[in-house]
């Protein structure tokens, strides 16, 4: 009779057991996965080839985690990239060609985004050349402005 009670259970336990975990920040975001995944700490870091003080330190909301490392959590169990942060989606789908066509749109020059941003226009410029990446930071004085 036991054996039967037992055998009759559906779905993912872990998945249900975690699933109304918060979700406000990119820290608590990391854990609900790995948690609802039923992955440990250590199983999850050698999943995407980091350390496990990287790990502990992203859901401790010690650091952030940079862009690739949420790149190989989004590939490796299959997670949109915005589910993190809009920034990590912004930062794959070519966040350039986006600026380039509100900065067109709006009339400005790199100097007039430079003063708007608290920036060099020289700053802007390299991160449309592609010789500098999109920051966190950058994200947030763009997206402010109304960029993303």
């Amino acid at each position: 009779m036991i054996k039967k009670v037992f055998t009759n259970i559906d779905g993912n336990l872990h998945d249900e057991l975690y699933k109304d975990l918060p979700e406000q920040t990119i820290a608590e975001r990391i854990k609900k996965v790995r948690l609802r995944l039923n992955i440990d700490r250590i199983q999850f870091a050698k999943s995407i080839h980091c350390e496990i003080k990287t790990v502990v330190l992203w859901e401790t909301n010690k650091i952030m985690p940079e862009a690739t490392s949420i790149k190989k959590i989004s590939d490796t169990y299959n997670i949109p990239l915005d589910y993190f942060h809009k920034y990590y989606y912004v930062y794959y789908n070519n966040p350039q060609v986006v600026f380039l066509e509100w900065k067109k749109q709006n009339g400005y020059t790199y100097k007039d985004l430079g003063n708007m941003i608290t920036s060099s226009g020289t700053t802007v410029h390299h991160f449309v050349s592609g010789r500098y990446k999109l920051s966190y930071k950058l994200y947030q004085q763009l997206e402010e402005i109304g960029v993303f």
